[in-house]
């Protein structure tokens, strides 16, 4: 917990136009959410570890386990921060990051099997583009090099007749 004084010399230590969001993966007592709050800080309280790893891949600074060894440095820096309820679900957006590589597609649906197979239509799409640019080369589909070869067997018939 961190009392007013503690929080005064944070303040103090990391000016105020660097911290608009903080990202906990443990719990914060309601004093403290209350300080944050008159501060017009965003406290997001018991993120996993998976998406605190993906925030400092793509937004910079690294994650620490104090106040104690916040600084400047440490910070990472997004555009835009926001919340947004979609249904009964509230879902924090972090955008215009520094190193874009990694984001989160949400995918809503009326039950489980259409949201499975919409999640196996994404993942089959999304290794079909990594595949090509792996690759450098394409296979088109939809028997188009049935019909290329079957026009180039036509052709070289036809000259050699």
């Amino acid at each position: 917990m961190m009392d007013d004084e503690d929080f005064d010399f944070d303040k103090e230590r990391i000016p105020r136009k660097k911290i608009c969001a903080g990202i906990y993966m443990k719990g914060i007592d309601p004093p403290s959410l209350d300080l944050l709050a008159r501060e017009g800080i965003i406290a997001l309280r018991r993120a996993k570890r998976r998406n605190m790893e993906r925030l400092v891949l793509a937004c910079g600074g690294e994650a620490v386990n104090s106040v104690d060894d916040l600084t400047p440095d440490s910070l990472g820096w997004a555009g835009l921060v926001y919340e947004h309820i979609l249904g009964e679900e509230k879902y924090t957006f972090v955008e215009q990051v520094k190193n874009p590589h990694s984001c989160t597609i949400l995918i809503k649906g009326p039950n489980d099997h259409t949201i499975a197979q919409i999640k196996d239509a994404v993942r089959d799409g999304l290794r079909s583009v990594k595949n090509t640019l792996e690759d450098e080369c394409v296979v088109l589909g939809a028997g188009a090099f049935e019909l290329f070869a079957l026009t180039l067997t036509n052709s070289f018939l036809c000259c050699s007749l």
